[in-house]
Order: structure tokens, then sequence, then C-alpha cells
């Protein structure tokens, strides 16, 4: 449960790998150029946009219907239902992200 924050955190992951092949990424548009020339500025942009989108994971009511949801399936919907939207968001994100940091990666340390 959310006192055991490893626990939600696996049924957590459990959950985003039933839904993550319904946010692949497939045109190809990383975030090129997303945050600049320096690493440093991309990894800290990434955890400042995952920290915004952080409450539409977990709130008030995605802490009660998880806990619940433990002896309910009405309340393991609820929870599903309402995390899938942010979740999808930073799953599509990720990808985006991760690409251009590769390609800013190689750009910035490819020929040493």
């Amino acid at each position: 449960n959310l006192s055991y924050p490893p626990g939600f955190h696996s049924k957590y992951e459990n959950f985003v790998d039933t839904i993550k092949d319904n946010y692949k990424v497939t045109d190809g548009n990383g975030y090129w150029n997303w945050k600049g020339t320096n690493p440093e500025d991309w990894i800290h942009g990434a955890a400042v946009v995952a920290k915004q989108d952080y409450s539409g994971i977990v709130n008030d009511n995605t802490k009660d219907w998880f806990v619940k949801a433990a002896v309910s399936q009405e309340y393991a919907d609820k929870w599903r239902a309402e995390v899938t939207p942010m979740t999808g968001k930073r799953l599509i994100d990720a990808q985006r992200v991760t690409a251009g940091y590769i390609q800013l990666w190689f750009d910035t340390y490819g020929d040493r």
C-alpha cells in the first residue's frame, strides 16, 4: 500500500506494463534541442516535467482508491482509469526526451 512506497511502485509498474503499448511513439519526432546543448539541463528538465505531472498519478483520490483496490475491483478500475491519462503522457514524453537526449549525447561525446 502507499505506506510502503515500493509496494505501490511495484504495482504501478506492473500496471504500466499492461498499457505501455498503447503509448508507443511511432512518428520519429524526438524532442530535438529540447533543453539546449547541456546534457545536465536535459536530465534536470525531465525531472521538472515529471514532478509537475506527479499529481496526475499520485493524489488523494488515487491513494484512496489504490488502498481500496486491494479488496475491490471497482476501486482498482477507478485507480487505473485515473492514472492512465497522465501515465500515457509521461510514457510518450519519456520516449521523445530520451530520443533527443541520445542524439545530444552522441553530438556532445561521440567524437571523443
